[in-house]
C-alpha cells in the first residue's frame, strides 16, 4: 500500500468513533438535529462520530421489503466549507454557498465513482427541501450499476447521493438499494427526517 494512503487510512481509522447506541433519540450537538431509532420504517442500526467534537458525524439505517430487497441509507452532518463574508448582501451570500456547496459535491461524487466504477449516473438534479422554514439548497445523484451481472433471483444495485446546504452546515444522504420501486420509499424518508427536524 501506497505509504501517504497507509497514513491517511490510519488517521481516518483512529478519528472515527462508534457511539454505542442506546435506543433513543441522537442529536447533533450545534445544529441540533436528531436521528431518531426509527424513520419511515428504517431502523437505525449505528452512529459513527468523525471528529472528537462531535460536528462531523453520521447514522445508518437500514430497511429491508421482502420483495424489493434491502435498502441501507446514511445520513450525515458535518460543516460546510468555510464561507468568507464582509457585509454582502443575502443574495450574494446564497450564490456563493451554492457554489461551494457544488465544488464539495463534485468531489463526494469523484469519491464515490473512484470507489465504484462501474456506477453509471442516470440521473441528476437540483432539488429544494423545505427544513426550518427555509428552502434549502440540494443536488442529487443517481447511479446504476450498469455493468453488473444479476443472476436469477439476485438484485440490481442502485445508489443515490443528495448533498443539502444548511447555513453553515452540509446533510449528506447516502443510499443503496435493489430494486428502482423503492425510489419513493428512499425520497419518504429523507422527508420524514426533514420534518421531524423542523419542529
Amino acid at each position: 500500500m501506497n505509504r501517504a494512503w497507509y497514513l491517511v487510512l490510519r488517521i481516518f481509522l483512529f478519528s472515527c468513533e462508534k457511539i454505542a447506541d442506546n435506543g433513543n433519540k441522537f442529536h447533533h450537538q450545534k445544529l441540533m438535529i436528531s436521528f431518531p431509532k426509527e424513520i419511515y420504517d428504517f431502523k437505525r442500526i449505528e452512529i459513527i462520530k468523525f471528529d472528537k467534537s462531535g460536528l462531523d458525524i453520521s447514522a445508518g439505517y437500514f430497511f429491508r421489503d421482502k420483495n424489493e430487497g434491502n435498502v441501507s441509507a446514511t445520513i450525515y452532518v458535518y460543516p460546510a466549507p468555510k464561507l468568507t463574508s464582509f457585509g454582502s448582501p443575502q443574495n450574494v451570500i446564497d450564490r456563493a454557498r451554492k457554489k461551494l456547496t457544488n465544488d464539495h459535491f463534485l468531489l463526494v461524487k469523484k469519491s464515490i465513482e473512484q470507489q465504484y466504477p462501474t456506477y453509471a449516473v442516470v440521473d441528476e438534479k437540483e432539488t429544494f427541501e423545505n427544513f426550518r422554514g427555509k428552502m434549502r439548497y440540494c443536488k442529487t445523484t443517481k447511479y446504476d450499476d450498469k455493468s453488473r451481472v444479476v443472476a436469477k433471483g439476485q438484485k440490481n444495485q442502485y445508489s443515490m447521493v443528495e448533498l443539502c446546504s444548511v447555513d453553515e452546515w452540509l446533510i449528506k444522504f447516502r443510499v443503496t438499494y435493489q430494486s428502482n420501486k423503492m425510489g419513493g420509499k428512499v425520497d419518504s424518508f429523507k422527508k420524514e427526517f426533514f420534518s421531524t427536524n423542523s419542529l
